[in-house]
């Protein structure tokens, strides 16, 4: 029994079915989410509301073809929107990287190392930002979902060789970026 009885099982009436979908979907993609949004929170609630709307459009889905694609662009395109209402990121927020190294020292860990690693993580997240939401999205779900070329077009819904051509300008903007931060350090 897999995804595409669960989602069967929905659009015969059973909407008890659903939470399984949402089980072996939403990890994934509340963490895609929050790499192209930047914020868990968010993440969360984007996640939320993509979920809802599949629900909500469950008779429109091709049943035979992957769900997660087809879910992933409904999500893609509610993240795209709440950047763009948000005006990309809020100002005022207790820095992750604080937050992280509190945790750190009340669980008895080395907070240096949480520091470093919050510190790299901030960077990523930064270069990220920087980058144009396509490009950041390509890179996210290659480098961090660790998914191959044909896994990222039929997510996004775009050729392999779009895919291809985003990533190789994607690591330009981002090799550029990196030394234009390294000149501006020395």
């Amino acid at each position: 029994m897999g995804l595409t009885d669960a989602i069967a099982r929905c659009r015969d009436g059973d909407r008890s079915a659903y939470r399984e979908v949402v089980l072996a979907c939403a990890d994934r993609l509340v963490a895609i989410l929050y790499r192209i949004l930047g914020d868990l929170e968010d993440a969360r609630d984007v996640s939320q509301e993509a979920f809802a709307r599949a629900y909500a459009n469950l008779d429109r889905f091709e049943l035979g073809r992957p769900f997660e694609p087809w879910l992933y662009r409904i999500a893609r395109n509610l993240a795209y929107n709440h950047l763009e209402a948000k005006g990309r990121r809020l100002e005022g927020r207790v820095p992750r990287e604080s937050e992280e190294a509190l945790e750190a020292v009340e669980s008895g860990e080395d907070p240096g190392r949480k520091a470093h690693e919050a510190e790299r993580e901030e960077r990523v997240r930064r270069l990220l930002d920087a980058l144009r939401p396509n490009y950041r999205e390509v890179m996210t779900l290659r480098y961090l979902a660790r998914l191959e070329y044909r896994e990222i077009a039929d997510r996004m819904g775009i050729p392999i060789g779009t895919v291809r051509t985003w990533l190789r300008r994607a690591k330009s903007e981002s090799r550029a970026l990196v030394s234009r931060d390294v000149e501006n350090e020395l």
